[in-house]
């Protein structure tokens, strides 16, 4: 054999193993999270945290609210309150099967085209938070270097899809569970920026084995802290909930 042909084999021998080694990495993770059957029943969910946000540098952080609902695959709603300024703030971006809205103090709109953009991008991505999404044929997954998360070895796995960024998740190469989301993000000044999430402080809700502690990250700096304060999974939502409401006249 010609010594370009038997490198092409033994390339394409590595990358088969890669991603050989990428789906079982995901079985693992399902298998930890409390197996296909619980995780399953992630596609509806439910989610309170509280916590801090730091959403100014060189500003105290404030105190946050954030309520997700999430009705996979297409109705995503999130609302979160916070106090600026000794104001009460609360907003609510929403994406449905036919486009998306915002209603920030109780003034509703539509999403613009590049902001509804970005949110079904960042929802694209968290949705992989399911595992059960990893197992669509057309995702290119790739095993990436291990690394480390305080302390513990990780596992990483690279997503890829056509007409979506990159998403890195790394598991906890003991337990196996997802400890970390990695993706580029339109930051607020309108460059792109590297966010992390990390999930810690593990525990058994409804079957499924979830966070209850998470923080998310923008090149490095922390800028939110929160704990699981109620979680409902595989409740039946009512698809009115993602409707836009008609705006207070």
């Amino acid at each position: 054999m010609r010594p370009l042909a038997l490198l092409s084999v033994i390339v394409l021998c590595l990358c088969a193993r890669c991603f050989g080694d990428a789906r079982e990495l995901v079985e693992k993770a399902i298998r930890a999270h409390g197996g296909e059957e619980n995780v399953a029943r992630l596609q509806s969910v439910r989610i309170k945290v509280e916590g801090e946000a730091e959403l100014a540098p060189g500003q105290p952080a404030v105190p946050l609210v954030v309520e997700d609902v999430w009705q996979m695959p297409d109705r995503y709603k999130t609302t979160s309150r916070t106090t600026l300024s000794g104001q009460a703030f609360t907003q609510t971006l929403c994406i449905n099967e036919t486009g998306g809205w915002a209603q920030v103090n109780g003034q509703v709109q539509p999403l613009p085209d590049a902001g509804l953009k970005e949110m079904k991008e960042q929802k694209w991505a968290e949705d992989m938070d399911r595992l059960l999404p990893l197992r669509d044929k057309s995702l290119k997954i790739i095993q990436i270097e291990d690394s480390a998360l305080d302390n513990r070895p990780v596992a990483g796995i690279k997503v890829e899809a056509p007409d979506h960024r990159a998403v890195r998740l790394y598991f906890d190469k003991e337990s196996g569970l997802l400890v970390k989301r990695e993706q580029e993000v339109l930051g607020n000044d309108g460059a792109m920026t590297l966010q992390s999430v990390v999930f810690s402080d593990f525990a058994v809700k409804d079957g499924v084995k979830h966070w209850t502690k998470i923080s998310a990250y923008r090149n490095g700096k922390r800028f939110i802290a929160a704990t699981l304060k109620e979680l409902q999974i595989g409740k039946p939502i009512d698809p009115n909930e993602f409707q836009q409401p008609q705006a207070v006249k």
